[in-house]
């Protein structure tokens, strides 16, 4: 749809405001259809249009476990001016409330759903990357259940494309971090590599990163995970795909593309 605006939308109800924008429910009045709006509130013209490039990048990709951006336009609201994305709405919420929820029951995720939930994520960030663009904040607040056994990476705020060269910058939610992003070193798609272990590393053992007393990119300097050090409820092949994502050096993670392939292999799936 061309030439979008605010008016095309109404809101339903708001699921988070921050400094930097707000997230709603809206319904989009031509189809009646749920969806997520998402307005950042940008300084000057020149981030409004970096940002408003990379929205409409991030708009031309369809992956099944990409959380699909339907919309992308700008605002303005008095004299700021607001980029506005519009994404598909995950019903399930996002999985980190969701192993919460794991966590208070007692129960461990199933096997075979952890192994599925792995796939999903290896398969959607080999796509990003084969489409140049790394993520920078993987963490399960940014991964959404479309259903129990279907997920959805969203939220893209930081993302960019692997042409402005590596990184240095020092973004991401700190307890998820990289060693090379804690320590400003240069940075690529490994990034994402580790966020999809740090993901894996919850969903697998529900200890939380955000709840431990010292940040992992830290501690696996001195003490790597290892396979054993996850519960052996699940295969070997898992928990070793895990603990791969978490190795120290970024030279060390294999590529997104490679384990997802791996897992397929080994799961027969």
């Amino acid at each position: 749809m061309e030439d979008s605006d605010l008016r095309d939308y109404e809101v339903l109800n708001q699921l988070a405001k921050g400094g930097q924008g707000v997230t709603s429910r809206v319904r989009r009045i031509y189809d009646n259809r749920v969806l997520v709006l998402k307005q950042s509130f940008c300084d000057d013209c020149r981030s409004a249009n970096s940002a408003l490039l990379e929205a409409k990048l991030l708009k031309q990709i369809r992956h099944p476990y990409v959380n699909r951006y339907e919309d992308v336009f700008l605002s303005e609201q008095g004299k700021q001016l607001v980029v506005c994305t519009v994404m598909e709405y995950c019903e399930g919420g996002d999985l980190a409330r969701y192993l919460i929820t794991y966590k208070k029951h007692r129960t461990l995720v199933d096997p075979m759903r952890a192994v599925r939930w792995m796939q999903q994520l290896t398969s959607a960030i080999a796509h990003l990357h084969q489409q140049k663009i790394v993520h920078r904040d993987m963490k399960p607040q940014n991964v959404f259940l479309f259903s129990e056994d279907s997920l959805r990476i969203g939220d893209f705020g930081l993302a960019q494309t692997i042409e402005r060269g590596k990184r240095t910058s020092q973004v991401g939610t700190p307890c998820y971090m990289a060693p090379e992003v804690l320590y400003r070193d240069e940075y690529a798609e490994t990034v994402d590599v580790w966020g999809i272990g740090c993901i894996g590393y919850e969903c697998l053992s529900l200890q939380f990163l955000w709840q431990r007393k010292g940040m992992l990119a830290a501690q696996v300097e001195v003490d790597p995970i290892l396979p054993q050090h996850l519960p052996d409820l699940y295969p070997f092949f898992l928990r070793d795909a895990v603990a791969s994502c978490l190795a120290c050096s970024p030279h060390r993670r294999p590529p997104a593309s490679s384990l997802q392939t791996s897992l397929q292999q080994e799961s027969g799936q």
